[in-house]
């Protein structure tokens, strides 16, 4: 019949004393930006002269990493945009790769995305098909996109007798 709202202290605890004997809700409002909140309702009783205890446990948020690559030479990609998409097609954020080829979205929920090239910068195409990825709670995944350069057409217009470069 009474609310008791608290806030963990920075070893994660919380210490509620002068409670009477019974059975005690507790549920999870809130949690930081890196965790998932465990919506679950859990139950402890008290008795009187102890002390009775209880442990809520949260999963961490995934991180998504994203790399790009050039598929020949294998250098770093900078400057790329991808499209980060929920599986329901709503969209989640874009990312941009670093001088090191590397993007990363941080504290996603737990679900499918589609990952996608927005933009690639000259000379790359924009060739590196989409991909589908789960994330699981706990555990960051690494994506690995590859695209090839434009082409180049090189015109020699040459002497037909003896080969000189004509200008």
């Amino acid at each position: 019949t009474r609310y008791l709202d608290r806030i963990t202290n920075d070893q994660g605890e919380i210490l509620i004393s002068d409670l009477e004997p019974g059975v005690y809700s507790v549920k999870e409002t809130a949690t930081t930006s890196n965790h998932i909140i465990d919506i679950r309702e859990y139950h402890v009783e008290l008795f009187p002269g102890k002390t009775s205890e209880i442990t809520i446990e949260n999963q961490k948020r995934p991180n998504l990493i994203v790399y790009k690559h050039d598929a020949d030479t294998g250098e770093p990609v900078p400057d790329t945009v991808f499209l980060v998409k929920a599986a329901d097609g709503h969209s989640v954020d874009e990312i941009r790769t670093d001088a090191n080829g590397r993007a990363e979205l941080k504290n996603l929920l737990p679900g499918v995305y589609e990952v996608s090239e927005k933009s690639v910068p000259a000379p790359w195409l924009k060739d590196a098909p989409a991909q589908m990825v789960t994330l699981y709670p706990n555990r960051d995944h690494t994506l690995y996109f590859k695209n090839h350069k434009k082409p180049t057409l090189t015109v020699n217009k040459v002497d037909s007798v003896n080969s000189s470069p004509i200008k």
